[in-house]
């Protein structure tokens, strides 16, 4: 898709400057389940920024709006009020964009969440999730299908697997840094992770901590993290999501 066809999304060099990501008032009310009149501030007035080569962590209590400030990032929870910003991109007005151009935005971000099972083709084989993923990258000419060694790729993720075997018959944790690799093919420089480690012995929480980090250094990339596990923040950027503000710790 050619620069001309996103000018309707796209923002002033200098409103970003060196920030991947931009956070502006953003605000979300959800009506009450019972009473349609009455309005739940989840999050108020939020702002911040986000920059490159940064491991980030979102903490805050269950249901304080750190999974709703991550899908709105996403662009699939629409916004009560508020601006985001991702380079080009102005994320809060993307839901009522038309597909093509939420496409286009998604397929140059990764996302990952507690869930890996549910975002990888169970009954494909490793190799075939990995094409079907890099594919996603090829489109934006990232990378070179014919010469990509999959084998030598996924020993940056601690895995060293048959490529033709069926994701389904692969442990837990290897099913996330799987998950994790075929995310990070498409060499996105903004990774989202909604409680990425939560379903995970220790040892592979701090696996998937320490891929997500080397990659951030040696991409130049942004990471956000949703979690409850303070030990596997230490040495990142810490944040609180509390009363409907975003606080650096």
């Amino acid at each position: 898709m050619s620069e001309a066809k996103l000018s309707t999304i796209t923002m002033d060099e200098d409103k970003n400057n060196d920030n991947i990501l931009v956070i502006k008032d953003l605000t979300k009310i959800f009506p009450h389940p019972s009473d349609p009149h009455t309005k739940i501030p989840i999050l108020s007035g939020v702002n911040q920024k986000f920059t490159f080569n940064q491991l980030n962590f979102l903490m805050g209590a269950s249901g304080s709006g750190k999974s709703t400030f991550i899908r709105m990032i996403l662009g699939v929870s629409p916004v009560s009020a508020g601006e985001i910003y991702f380079k080009h991109y102005s994320i809060h007005k993307l839901y009522i964009m038309k597909y093509s151009i939420r496409a286009d935005y998604w397929s140059r971000i990764g996302y990952v969440n507690q869930f890996p099972a549910k975002t990888l083709c169970l009954d494909l084989s490793i190799k075939e999730n990995l094409s079907l993923y890099q594919h996603l990258g090829k489109k934006k000419g990232i990378l070179n299908l014919e010469k990509m060694d999959y084998a030598k790729y996924l020993k940056f993720f601690n895995l060293s697997l048959d490529l033709n075997t069926p994701v389904r018959k692969l442990s837990g944790g290897e099913i996330q840094r799987l998950n994790l690799a075929c995310v990070l093919i498409k060499l996105p420089k903004l990774i989202l992770c909604d409680e990425p480690t939560s379903q995970l012995d220790d040892e592979n929480k701090i696996n998937i901590i320490n891929i997500l980090d080397k990659y951030r250094e040696s991409n130049n990339a942004c990471v956000l993290i949703t979690t409850h596990n303070e030990e596997i923040t230490r040495n990142h950027k810490l944040f609180i999501l509390k009363n409907g503000k975003i606080q650096e710790i």
